[in-house]
């Protein structure tokens, strides 16, 4: 890993994954990057005892001070999928490139899983054998079990517990203490809610699932750029990969 990262976003979550950067690199420079219109405000963010700065555009060159191949990777510090994916697009755009996904040293990994790129697994996770993650997983402290696979943008909260052979779709977010039996499919772009129970499939894309067990609660009204990401077989595909 080179000794510069940028951080997309810069909130409490993008202050957790700059925590997870230091254990793991302790000299790396950090940039942290947020041009949503919530975030103009934030010039600098106090993490640590240390002033790091927050850039409000794509253009880094006063950061990079004659090195050009300073501030060129990044990983997303937000937990919520939308902005994860909206902040990733920007990046991509730039010219940036994600970075291997960090992972905490307090966290337990198997050493045959595959982690993607842009992504942070935190303090405390559990992701036992065999488990696929796409690019820019956020994964909190929680349990995933054997051969489970995450699309890109996904977000694990704290307290969740996924059981084996599971497929997370593209931008789901599990809320906390959330609970997946086994051998399940969550469709992309689903928002499980707080302590639900999912014990069976949720195959509608873009949905609010909550309670026990978890059922639709309302739709969401994505654009359809985030929905149609999926290609077609997008479902047989991925259990044969979990399955593999």
């Amino acid at each position: 890993m080179s000794d510069t990262m940028i951080i997309l976003g810069s909130c409490g979550s993008a202050r957790e994954a700059y925590w997870v950067l230091h254990e793991t690199c302790p000299q790396t420079e950090v940039l942290f990057v947020n041009d949503l219109p919530e975030a103009r405000e934030i010039n600098s963010i106090q993490v640590g005892g240390q002033e790091i700065p927050v850039a409000h555009n794509w253009d880094f060159a006063s950061y990079r001070k004659g090195c050009p191949g300073a501030f060129r990777r990044f990983i997303c510090g937000m937990g919520d999928p939308v902005v994860k994916r909206i902040l990733v697009h920007k990046a991509l755009a730039a010219g940036l490139e994600p970075a291997p996904t960090l992972v905490s040293s307090n966290a337990f990994v198997r050493p045959d899983c595959a982690l993607g790129r842009g992504g942070v697994v935190h303090p405390g996770a559990y992701l036992f054998t065999n488990v696929h993650f796409g690019d820019y997983v956020t994964f909190f402290c929680a349990r995933c079990g054997h051969d489970c696979v995450f699309g890109n943008y996904a977000t694990c909260t704290s307290g969740c517990n996924i059981a084996g052979h599971t497929v997370v779709g593209e931008g789901v977010h599990l809320g906390l203490g959330a609970a997946v039996r086994q051998s399940l499919v969550i469709a992309p772009w689903v928002t499980v809610g707080m302590q639900s129970a999912v014990v069976k499939d949720l195959l509608e894309a873009g949905v609010v699932a909550m309670g026990t067990p978890a059922v639709k609660t309302r739709s969401v009204d994505f654009p359809s750029l985030f929905i149609n990401t999926w290609p077609p077989g997008w479902l047989e595909e991925l259990r044969c990969h979990g399955q593999g």
